[in-house]
């Protein structure tokens, strides 16, 4: 005990030997303690569509303040034992004995187990969840309606190409037996890529109770069958930016000699166009990823890696263009409100809650939307109640773009506190582990104006065979906000600072990026579907800080230098 005060509660020793693990270690148990602060001040009813009268935060009191006081003391405790933790279980889970192995039996082995636990998903919800979204993207890819990349083109064009198939084999249960293919065929995209995910990591000396534990996580942890047979766009972006993380790792492990050959370039300039074209916050995630990625190979990228470098610009700008001046010549991208929405909630609250506004500022928010309607339609979790509403006008504020902008600062200035408030209040669900709700959580029913439709017949055979369905025991009873999942990766995070295995940091950047990117554009206080790579890849986040250099002299996985 007397050493464990010694070595991991010294703070005089932990500030001398790693400053910043230390000042890491510092915020971040500051930003938690705030975060419970806050969620002991929030008065939230578990409607997101309730408005500031029922969904608010009360003032900040000595209460909420002691509050403060004890989580940060109790978490920079908890920090501390992980260190300890990290540090006796590292030769447990690490083991590293043989990298050069190449056992393809583990993949089948994952592969067999993991799709027969799912199979009770897949035979109680066949063809598994249509959502909102998700109807849109149906219309569009039978013709019904534009194409729009609100819902991501590339998608809708898979989505069309099994609806496709499936009228080619029936004219009228088409829709029916096309969703029917796109669901196995997303199953069994998921299920190989989770399997090629856990022969990777056995296959990089990690210990087989922690694969065996894999296997066990993907196969029975709700959320991924569920996912699996979800007809949503999120399912397949995030197996596709799973594999980008696990190639990063790649890179990292291979210290970028991978990059340097024509066919890991073109494998991860793939990876990079699909990540980018499967959800509209793609290449911003991308952009972060490679700016860190240009940051820890900087040394690299102007000989080695120059190649790589030129093409990966090259291919970001490319994407970039098509989806910004192409699609807008084509009037495919979506009204400029969708990518507004925090924006617009911060002022709406200052107006909800009679903040301080000048009249020319008053005067240009009437011609987006009456401030009276404001009033009455603002919920301080979703902006669909503004934007929906009849009296806005989205037309003007295409056409007043820069105004909108500097009027939204001009009040910024003014009513700060208001705004920040409003920002946690659309946020909820990405920042408060303590709150969660049903909204965007899974998918694994039909969107309930599709029911009584033949077209979306949902089936659950399981009853049909035993004459007793199990959906009720399958469904998710206890919602889990997505804070607990960031707060994982962050812990990893901060392990993997801890251990001073910066490099290893790549790895976290597209996982951050989405969280980031996700919580300046949010439009809906609650939605796991967002930020979903962070239960994905969640073994993955817990194993990276012990991914380490060994002095066996067997080949290295991860290395902290370039």
């Amino acid at each position: 005990m007397k050493q464990f005060c010694l070595k991991y509660l010294n703070i005089k020793n932990q500030f001398k030997n790693n400053k910043i693990y230390f000042f890491v270690k510092i915020l971040f148990c500051i930003l938690f303690a705030f975060s419970m602060m806050m969620d002991s001040a929030l008065v939230f009813s578990g409607d997101i569509s309730q408005k500031l009268s029922v969904n608010y935060f009360e003032s900040i009191t000595k209460s909420n303040v002691a509050i403060f006081i004890i989580t940060f003391f109790i978490s920079y405790l908890v920090v501390t034992l992980i260190e300890f933790i990290v540090d006796k279980v590292e030769n447990k889970i690490y083991v590293n004995k043989s990298i050069q192995h190449r056992n393809k039996k583990i993949f089948w082995i994952a592969f067999i187990i993991i799709l027969i636990l799912w199979l009770p998903y897949i035979l109680s919800f066949f063809p598994g969840g249509v959502f909102a979204d998700t109807i849109v993207s149906i219309n569009e890819a039978l013709g019904n309606t534009k194409l729009y990349n609100h819902n991501p083109v590339l998608h809708t064009l898979i989505l069309r190409l099994f609806l496709n198939i499936g009228m080619i084999f029936s004219e009228t249960n088409g829709i029916s037996l096309g969703l029917m293919l796109y669901t196995v065929a997303q199953v069994i995209a998921m299920v190989t890529v989770i399997s090629y995910f856990i022969y990777w990591t056995y296959n990089r000396g990690i210990s087989k109770k922690y694969v065996i534990l894999e296997i066990l996580f993907f196969g029975l942890f709700k959320l991924i069958p569920l996912y699996a047979i979800s007809i949503w766009k999120d399912t397949i972006f995030c197996l596709v930016l799973f594999l980008y993380i696990i190639f990063l790792a790649d890179i990292v492990y291979k210290k970028g000699k991978n990059l340097t050959k024509l066919t890991g370039v073109i494998h991860y300039l793939i990876l990079t166009i699909l990540v980018i074209f499967l959800r509209n916050n793609g290449i911003y995630i991308i952009l972060f990823s490679t700016v860190m990625f240009f940051f820890i190979f900087r040394k690299k990228i102007l000989n080695q890696l120059r190649k790589f470098s030129i093409a990966t610009i090259i291919v970001i700008i490319i994407c970039y263009t098509i989806q910004g001046p192409i699609f807008n010549m084509l009037d495919m991208n979506t009204e400029l409100v969708e990518s507004l929405g925090m924006f617009l909630q911060q002022i709406c609250y200052v107006v909800s809650k009679d903040g301080d506004i000048t009249d020319e500022q008053e005067e240009f928010i009437n011609n987006i939307i009456p401030i009276e309607t404001i009033k009455t339609a603002y919920s301080p979790c979703v902006v669909d109640t503004i934007k929906w509403s009849q009296d806005f006008n989205s037309k003007y504020l295409e056409e007043n773009k820069a105004e909108f902008f500097k009027i939204w600062f001009e009040i910024f200035w003014q009513n700060p506190v208001a705004y920040f408030k409003a920002y946690l209040l659309n946020s909820i669900g990405f920042w408060d582990v303590n709150k969660s709700t049903i909204n965007a959580y899974t998918n694994h029913t039909m969107w309930p104006t599709l029911q009584g439709n033949p077209a979306y017949e949902q089936h659950d055979y399981i009853e049909k065979i035993t004459k007793h369905s199990i959906r009720d025991s399958l469904e998710p009873h206890i919602y889990i906000s997505s804070a607990v999942f960031l707060l994982i990766t962050l812990i990893g995070c901060i392990m993997t600072i801890y251990r001073k295995k910066y490099i290893n940091l790549l790895i976290y950047a597209p996982m951050i990026a989405t969280w980031i990117t996700i919580m300046i554009a949010v439009p809906v206080a609650f939605a796991l579907r967002y930020v979903y790579i962070l239960v994905l890849a969640l073994p993955l986040s817990i194993i990276v800080p012990f991914l380490d250099v060994k002095e066996t002299g067997v080949p290295k996985l991860l290395k902290e230098e370039n």
